[in-house]
């Protein structure tokens, strides 16, 4: 007799290929479901942190019948841009101006920069925040002094990207070499879609002003310059008055420490410009921002929307299509306007 013939058991190639096309559809269509959870995770987090900041400042007026100054400065304008306190920025990053040589060929150094004493209104507020033990190393007498490291031989270290800097001692003005900063990542500070948290940075700014003007004692927001606001006085009303904002980097930001844009921003740009990568990564294509004059507004990290914490301390997811007219009311404490929330 002559064997019968086996019969293999086997996928056939057009089977396969169904099948492949089964699974591609349905990741498909999960993915976008994923990516939609994980952004609403992303906001909810962002949005307890921006209440949390709600909760120090109401917790701080209580205390003190006012607000923080958004900055404390002898004088204004304040300054912007300046020595970084993060250790983060670097001094390529920072746009320096043109060398000017004398009839001899020497380069003519500069007059150093005074800029101010520039305490942000963060700073104030770090007890509130639960991070007592970092308000007590900030040197409110000198603040570039504040989260200095030993390098064990009773010197100061130095960071990436730093420069050597010069301070006063006993016997006179002494050399050191570039200071190493001991910052903590303050995650009430960091926005969660930030994909590298930095130490002294704050994804997080207080509102100054209604228009792109610089930071001074006549802006017409919550927190500028040597502010004292009541959060029981303000004319608006402060269920329509924005106090804080997300934002994102500038290329020469300073630190949470600084009351200047790198805490303060104000509405007088549409929350969807885009702006300048700091870390100098092409996220954007060339040419689509202005890097020689950035703009000092409000900008988030999550898609279409821009959360900011209101007076009353209610936190409104604001989209980035809001009526201009409408963004620039909502960041002025005292325009007399009358606004309802289903304006924004």
């Amino acid at each position: 007799m002559r064997p019968s013939p086996q019969k293999h058991c086997g996928f056939t190639l057009l089977e396969m290929l169904v099948v492949i096309a089964v699974i591609s559809t349905l990741i498909a269509l999960l993915l976008p479901a994923i990516q939609n959870a994980r952004e609403q995770a992303r906001r909810t987090q962002c949005t307890n942190n921006l209440l949390q900041i709600g909760v120090a400042l109401h917790n701080y007026h209580d205390a003190h019948s006012v607000l923080p100054p958004g900055c404390v400065n002898p004088f204004g304008p304040v300054m912007e841009g300046g020595p970084s306190l993060t250790g983060y920025i670097s001094e390529e990053n920072i746009p320096q101006p043109p060398v000017e040589y004398d009839d001899e060929g020497n380069p003519i150094v500069p007059p150093p920069v005074d800029y101010g004493y520039r305490m942000s209104w963060i700073a104030q507020i770090l007890p509130q925040l639960g991070h007592g033990n970092m308000y007590r190393r900030i040197d409110f007498q000198r603040p570039e002094l504040s989260f200095v490291v030993s390098d064990g031989d009773g010197d100061v270290g130095g960071y990436e990207g730093g420069s050597t800097e010069s301070y006063e001692s006993g016997g006179g003005a002494a050399e050191v070499e570039p200071l190493q900063r001991d910052f903590a990542v303050v995650s009430t500070l960091v926005c969660p879609s930030w994909w590298g948290a930095v130490s002294g940075y704050s994804n997080y700014a207080g509102c100054h002003a209604s228009q792109s003007v610089p930071i001074d004692s006549n802006n017409d927001g919550l927190l500028y310059l040597n502010s004292s606001e009541s959060l029981y006085d303000i004319p608006d009303g402060a269920a329509t008055t924005i106090l804080v904002g997300e934002k994102t980097a500038l290329p020469d930001e300073t630190g949470f420490l600084t009351g200047d844009y790198s805490t303060l921003r104000n509405t007088g740009t549409q929350t969807s410009h885009v702006y300048p990568n700091p870390r100098g990564g092409t996220v954007v294509p060339p040419g689509s921002v202005d890097t020689e004059n950035p703009a000092r507004g409000f900008v988030s990290f999550h898609p279409q929307v821009c959360n900011f914490l209101l007076a009353d301390g209610s936190v409104k997811a604001i989209g980035n299509q809001i009526s201009f007219d409408i963004l620039q009311k909502l960041g002025s404490r005292n325009d007399g306007s009358l606004l309802s929330a289903d304006q924004f």
